[in-house]
C-alpha cells in the first residue's frame, strides 16, 4: 500500500498555489533545488507526472489537480476538527480564495461576500482575471471558487447559476467621428459577440486599456466607446446606451468542484452566493 508523504504534497499544493519554483521555495522557506527534490520524488512515488515545466511556464497536469483537490479536502478536514475540539462549536472559519472576472469582482463579488466577511472569521484571497484564464485558475489549485459566465466541462466541476449578466453598447455624451471600440485586451472578444448577436459582423477598430473600470472612464472622457455590463452604468449619467433589438445576456456561473465532503466555510458562501448575489447586477 502506497503512503503518500504529507510533506511533499503540502510542497505540491504550494506550489500549485503560486505557479512558480522560486515563490513556493520563499513561502515554504526552503531552497528551490529542495523543492524541486519533493517534487520529483513525490512524483516517483507516485508513478505519475505532477507537473509540467517549460522555460516560461508552470503547469498542473490532470493528476496533479486530482492530488491538490485531495490535499484540499484534507486540510479543511484538519483545520475544521482541531476548531471543533478546541472550541467545542461549529465555527465558521478558514480560507476563501475566489477569483472573478473585473465587471463582477468590484461591483457583485466583494458586495455579496461583505457581509460574511463582517459576520465570521476566515481570511479571503479575491483576484481578478480575465475570464479566459479564469478554469485554469480553479483547476490548477489556485483558487477554491471561480465567478464566470463560462461552465467548465468536467463531471467533477459544479456549475451553479447565480445570476445573468446583460451587456450594453455605451458611449459619451457627445459621439466622436469613428470613435475605436474600447476593450481588454487583443483577446476580449466581448465586442465581436456583441455585435455577431446583432448579425453585424465586421472588423471594428480596437484600443486596450486592460480593465473594465478604465474603459468604463475611457467613454466617459469621449476616448471611445464600448460594449459594457448595464449594471455598472445603471445611474450613469456620463455616458448613454444605444438600443438594439437583439440584447446580449450571459449566465452568470460559480464553479467549483465536486467533493464529498464541504466545510463550513464553503457552505456558507456557496448558500450566501445562491442568495444574494443576483440582486447586484
Amino acid at each position: 500500500m502506497i503512503e503518500i508523504h504529507s510533506d511533499r504534497v503540502r510542497s505540491f499544493y504550494q506550489l500549485s498555489i503560486d505557479k512558480s519554483f522560486s515563490k513556493a521555495s520563499e513561502s515554504l522557506g526552503i531552497s528551490q533545488p529542495g523543492l524541486s527534490q519533493k517534487i520529483a520524488l513525490l512524483e516517483e512515488e507516485l508513478e505519475t507526472t505532477l507537473v509540467i515545466r517549460t522555460t516560461k511556464s508552470l503547469k498542473i497536469t490532470e493528476s496533479g489537480q486530482k492530488l491538490v483537490q485531495y490535499y484540499k479536502i484534507k486540510k479543511d478536514l484538519d483545520e475544521e476538527l482541531i476548531k471543533d475540539l478546541l472550541a467545542g462549536s461549529k465555527e465558521v472559519q478558514g480560507e476563501l480564495r475566489i477569483a472573478g472576472y473585473s465587471s463582477i469582482v468590484r461591483s457583485a463579488l466583494i458586495p455579496c461576500l461583505s457581509s460574511l466577511i463582517g459576520k465570521y472569521k476566515f481570511k479571503f484571497n479575491i483576484l481578478s482575471q480575465e475570464i479566459y484564464t479564469l478554469e485554469e485558475a480553479l483547476l490548477s489549485g489556485q483558487v477554491d471558487f471561480i465567478i464566470s459566465t463560462n461552465e467548465i466541462k468536467r463531471e467533477n466541476v459544479i456549475n451553479q447559476e447565480i445570476g445573468i449578466e446583460e451587456n450594453i453598447h455605451i458611449v459619451p455624451l457627445k459621439e466622436g467621428v469613428e470613435m475605436p471600440f474600447l476593450d481588454h485586451d487583443e483577446k476580449d472578444t466581448t465586442t465581436f459577440d456583441f455585435f455577431k448577436i446583432q448579425n453585424k459582423i465586421k472588423k471594428y477598430n480596437r484600443c486596450y486599456l486592460g480593465d473594465i473600470y478604465n474603459i468604463l472612464q475611457g467613454v466617459e472622457l469621449g476616448v471611445g466607446q464600448a460594449i459594457i455590463s448595464k449594471h455598472l452604468v445603471k445611474s450613469n449619467l456620463k455616458v448613454k446606451q444605444k438600443r438594439y433589438r437583439n440584447r446580449m445576456k450571459s449566465k452568470i456561473y460559480l464553479c467549483y468542484f465536486r467533493r464529498p465532503y464541504y466545510s463550513n466555510l464553503y457552505k456558507i458562501v456557496i448558500s450566501n452566493f445562491e442568495e444574494k448575489f443576483s440582486k447586484y447586477l
